[in-house]
């Protein structure tokens, strides 16, 4: 078939396909010991051979009348029969099944299932309708004037909606066979929980009517791209494009946005007041008028957004708008810094940078040595180690990630999402996984988790399950369960070392003539390579991380993830075990105050007591009434990346970014063994005990870690945030 591609062998004959996780959309784990079939014959009974084969042929009829179209296959398993004693004349029949069905995307689910017309002539076909569906069924008037037998599932959410075919199987096994809810096990809103607030906060937000929700935040968006877009007389230049780049805009972040006006966080506690920043780039149209100076233009960013600032707040009324001058970080001046910070009146906060094409230019005049002047003649090393080329690459590299590649990446993964409605789903949910093992953002990037699993959407792993006779792609998961199901699979047995090339803008046209450069990167401890078109070497959003420690955490974590998984088919399942993480494997854990955590109820085990609007002492309610609005401010997330910074030699820090209240360490192994003094050894060091120098024969000079200073200094740098820090011997 010239439409597959790759070889089957290995899928065929070396993969286990048993796994009901990754082989269904959905599972439903059915008890049938209380079953009770409303049309049960002695013929039907005496034609199976047994009332068992009898209920179950009978159940699979009714499965495959209700759903019709929305699956393309519906499977009934049970467990394999089990050894018995030679006096027992018949094996033992199972009172659990598993229902497994496959989601036919295009029909799976919609809202309602249409039946006979009201002037119906066989009114076998109404009364078939009606017993099929019971008190479900009802008469409606549509607006096209037709009068129908109809079935209406009330649903309000994108995550209610997705549960329509579980919806189906409940009522047609409970109406037809006296099955109560308990009976039928779903774990879809175990999923749907890890993706949520707590409800003692989402109730404040929805009491107090704040917007919430992917779409409400794209409004958002596209309404300060209009406000904006009004300034064009009034700035020196017009507004071209304005490109989001932030995970909300794509839905492909971890919770839902949400909106935090200036009147909300007194009703919230002080670790609930979080509010997501999304970032956005604004381009101007070309023009002559930029400075040829990389500081110049830095400046130049600076003033514009100072422009404005001030006509957005004179403009549109509530709005408010701040320059930020720099990142805390990065001392360079030829690095993009300069960001516009937009807060809306119905609380949604926007950071705004500037793209100037002409800064990559410059750049490259510093990077390439081949460009200097013919009587400059520095050696190639002197070159490359001087402090204005490090400067210079590091910048460029800021350059390409932020204004190249982000931009891109948007595009195609919000196309793919569109195409593929389980794809959002399951970004999400593997972002929490890693997030709930200490391992996103400090040590993988978002955009990097968002590749691997557009990998099962698009590309070669994709095209593996390809069926040319159909023309659909058999094993595409069409769930988000399935879908994290399949990530972790691929986790657990990915060979990092070859690397993954996932052809994610396959079709975009303005990239099939496009030619782009060798990126020119930091050096930095990433392993893992994955490629797409725009980034071939396969380490723009990797470069950073995970480093080997990292890497092999995560493959081990994939399998006693995979483990916990295959609970499922011995029902003993409990969703949120997949997302607690252990400590134990840490040298040290460092707690934190969970009630000053902004972030705090995100966290996966979030303690709903915390989060009550009442604190400690009554009186200070009055001080709640003039909190003010830090969008993106986390203390919590900024003194990891500081110890990261400060301690990268020394030992490896691992942390929650939603709502974490601990970090955990590892110390760097090779530290600990003895080592002659010198100065500046780049870690903090202590004398080694008389009888390690003797046995080591280092002699009076030995050094080595001072881990009891180390964590005195970590306590003093986070004073306020940590609570405690605990060692592991």
């Amino acid at each position: 078939d010239p439409t597959f591609a790759g070889d089957p062998f290995n899928e065929a004959f070396l993969k286990e396909q048993r796994d009901i996780q990754t082989r269904f959309d959905l599972v439903l784990r059915v008890d049938l010991s209380k079953a009770e079939p409303r049309k049960a014959t002695t013929n039907t009974t005496l034609d199976r051979g047994s009332p068992y084969n009898a209920l179950i042929f009978s159940l699979d009829c009714i499965l495959h009348q209700a759903l019709g179209n929305r699956s393309r296959a519906i499977t009934l398993l049970h467990p394999s029969s089990t050894p018995r004693p030679l006096n027992q004349a018949h094996p033992f029949t199972p009172s659990i099944v598993y229902i497994g069905l496959l989601h036919d995307l295009e029909h799976a689910f919609r809202l309602v299932d249409h039946g006979p017309a009201a002037d119906e002539q066989d009114q076998g076909v109404v009364t078939q309708f009606r017993d099929l569906w019971g008190d479900k069924a009802e008469l409606r008037r549509f607006k096209d004037g037709r009068i129908l037998e109809s079935v209406v599932w009330d649903v309000k959410t994108a995550d209610e909606k997705a549960h329509i075919p579980a919806l189906i199987v409940q009522h047609v096994l409970g109406h037809h066979f006296g099955l109560t809810e308990d009976m039928i096990i779903t774990w879809q809103s175990g999923y749907d929980s890890i993706l949520r607030m707590p409800p003692v906060i989402s109730s404040l937000y929805v009491n107090s009517g704040a917007p919430v929700g992917f779409k409400a935040a794209i409004d958002a968006f596209d309404g300060v791209v209009k406000s904006i877009k009004y300034l064009d007389d009034e700035l020196p230049l017009a507004l071209v494009q304005v490109s989001p780049i932030s995970e909300n805009l794509r839905y492909m972040s971890v919770f839902g946005p949400v909106a935090l006006s200036a009147s909300r966080p007194p009703l919230l506690p002080p670790n609930a007041r979080y509010v997501s920043t999304m970032e956005v780039i604004l381009q101007f149209e070309k023009s002559a008028r930029w400075p040829d100076d990389l500081k110049a233009i830095q400046k130049m960013k600076l003033a514009f957004f100072e422009c404005m600032a001030t006509r957005l707040m004179a403009t549109v009324k509530g709005l408010k708008a701040s320059v930020v001058i720099g990142d805390g970080v990065h001392e360079s001046e030829i690095i993009d810094k300069a960001v516009l910070e937009i807060q809306t009146p119905q609380g949604w906060s926007f950071s705004a940078r500037i793209w100037h094409d002409r800064e990559a230019t410059l750049l490259d005049r510093i990077l390439d040595s081949s460009r200097k002047l013919p009587h400059i003649a520095l050696k190639k090393d002197e070159d490359k180690n001087s402090k204005e080329y490090q400067e210079a690459l590091e910048a460029k590299e800021t350059y390409m990630r932020r204004f190249i590649h982000a931009p891109q990446h948007h595009r195609a993964i919000i196309t793919l999402s569109h195409r593929h409605p389980a794809l959002s789903g399951t970004v999400r949910l593997v972002k929490r996984w890693f997030a709930s093992h200490w391992l996103l953002q400090g040590h993988i990037s978002e955009e990097a988790v968002e590749i691997i699993c557009a990998s099962f959407f698009t590309g070669s792993i994709a095209d593996l399950h390809y069926d040319g006779k159909s023309g659909i792609q058999t094993r595409l998961p069409g769930s988000k369960e399935r879908g994290f199901a399949t990530v972790i699979e691929f986790l657990k047995e990915w060979k990092w070392e070859d690397g993954l090339f996932v052809p994610l803008y396959a079709g975009d046209s303005q990239l099939e003539d496009a030619h782009f450069e060798k990126n020119k990167l930091v050096g930095g401890p990433g392993v893992w390579k994955i490629s797409t078109e725009m980034d071939r070497e396969g380490k723009v959003w990797t470069s950073g991380g995970p480093d080997v420690v990292a890497a092999n955490r995560v493959k081990a974590l994939a399998k006693a993830t995979w483990e916990c998984l295959q609970q499922m088919e011995r029902g003993k399942f409990d969703v949120k075990t997949l997302f607690l993480h252990p400590t134990d494997d840490y040298d040290f854990i460092i707690k934190l105050d969970k009630t000053v955590i902004p972030r705090y109820f995100q966290n996966i085990a979030a303690d709903p007591a915390l989060l009550s609007r009442r604190g400690r002492f009554a009186n200070l309610a009055s001080h709640d009434a003039h909190v003010v609005v830090r969008p993106g401010f986390d203390p919590v997330q900024l003194l990891f990346r500081d110890l990261q910074r400060i301690y990268a030699d020394t030992f490896r820090l691992f942390h929650d970014v939603y709502g974490g209240d601990q970090f955990g360490g590892v110390w760097d192994r090779s530290l600990r063994q003895p080592r002659p003094f010198r100065v500046l050894g780049g870690f903090s060091s202590a004398p080694a005990p008389k009888f390690v120098q003797a046995d080591k024969q280092k002699g009076k000079d030995a050094v080595v870690l001072n881990e009891g200073a180390i964590l005195s200094e970590i306590e003093r740098l986070g004073a306020g945030l940590i609570k405690e820090i605990i060692v592991h011997t």
